[in-house]
């Protein structure tokens, strides 16, 4: 324990009571961050391929979900805009120039909210200004 001496050394907020590890038994209070730091730490369980395939399920149903409605109402749009005819090109560009300009966007703007500081957080005042540009891009 360092050394407190000093002004205010011996008041009892300076000195905050730590009871000693081996008082409590050393195993029942421990996290398990201080478990894996201790040189007898057993090693990390490795998880199975049941799970990773799950998860990895449960990912792609989820994005499928979101992104199913996006794309048929987007064809819908560039077909209704573009005629019949001409909307499979149309749609190719419109969903191209989307991902390049995510492609560049992304790691932008991250970087940008990343820097934020703010009184009401790093994120949030992005979060706000993209409900509301994409609220009003949603009307047009």
């Amino acid at each position: 324990m360092p050394d407190l001496s000093g002004p205010g050394a011996s008041t009892p907020a300076a000195r905050p009571y730590l009871p000693p590890a081996a008082a409590l038994g050393g195993v029942e209070h421990r996290t398990e961050a201080e478990a894996a730091l201790e040189p007898n730490s057993p090693a990390p369980r490795r998880v199975g391929w049941g799970l990773i395939s799950q998860y990895a399920l449960a990912s792609v149903s989820t994005c499928l979900v979101f992104l199913a409605p996006v794309l048929v109402t987007l064809a819908w749009k560039v077909s209704s805009l573009a005629g019949i005819e001409r909307a499979p090109d149309s749609l190719a560009l419109v969903a191209g120039i989307g991902a390049l300009l995510a492609m560049a966007g992304n790691p932008f703007f991250g970087k940008m909210s990343d820097r934020t500081e703010s009184r009401r957080g790093m994120r949030r005042p992005w979060m706000v200004t993209g409900l509301v540009g994409g609220s009003l891009g949603g009307r047009s």
